[in-house]
């Protein structure tokens, strides 16, 4: 997932907000703002994220990130007779 800003003046930076909530353990945030890992865990973060343009302004945001187990089939192969 890669995060996205707007106006300000790029290039972007993307960090942590300082005292944010973590990210997931097993992922890492990029200074282009790209979210990458794989799940380990599921759950829920909130973690709050930082944007700098090149004049040093900033914006932040919170955001949820959440991940669920997949679903599993059990039904064994091949299948009995009807």
């Amino acid at each position: 997932m890669t995060l996205a800003g707007a106006d300000g003046l790029p290039s972007y930076t993307w960090t942590l907000a300082s005292g944010s909530g973590p990210l997931p353990p097993w992922a890492t945030l990029s200074a282009t703002g790209t979210i990458s890992g794989t799940p380990t865990a599921t759950g829920t973060w909130n973690p709050t994220f930082q944007l700098k343009d090149q004049n040093n302004l900033t914006a932040t945001k919170q955001l949820s990130l959440s991940v669920y187990t997949l679903p599993a089939i059990t039904t064994l192969s091949p299948l009995p007779d009807a």
